[in-house]
């Protein structure tokens, strides 16, 4: 069965590339490139694992976390911070708004956000 992932970012082709890798993993991704269409979504359907961007109009990634967070059938879902930022103050703040299982992945390594959504779906498997 395949997992059900969400992209949120404002750059649909960052949106695409990421859809991309999780469908090579058997990972079903809705892209949204609304981050408050996102709230929305996130408060009425589950999904396995959700990928965020940082920067984006708001809320931005990490205030879509706090809200992920704070409420709704996402609260324990894994969340995935992918951005170019390396700003190690935006690292902090990511895992400050999401706490454990929050992760985050500089976008320019496809390899970081294959081996993420492996894990994902790894740590999904073990928590069913």
């Amino acid at each position: 069965m395949p997992q059900h992932a969400l992209v949120v970012d404002d750059d649909l082709e960052m949106c695409k590339v990421i859809q991309a890798i999780l469908h090579s993993t058997d990972t079903e991704a809705l892209i949204s490139t609304d981050s408050a269409h996102a709230v929305e979504l996130l408060h009425n359907q589950k999904f396995d694992s959700v990928f965020l961007d940082v920067n984006m109009p708001p809320p931005d990634g990490i205030e879509l976390t706090r809200l992920i967070r704070a409420s709704g059938p996402n609260q324990k879902t894994p969340v995935i911070i992918v951005s170019g930022e390396e700003d190690p103050s935006v690292v902090s703040r990511g895992f400050q708004a999401g706490g454990p299982p929050s992760f985050y992945s500089n976008q320019s390594q496809r390899a970081s956000t294959e081996s993420i959504a492996h894990h994902t779906w790894a740590a999904d498997t073990m928590r069913r």
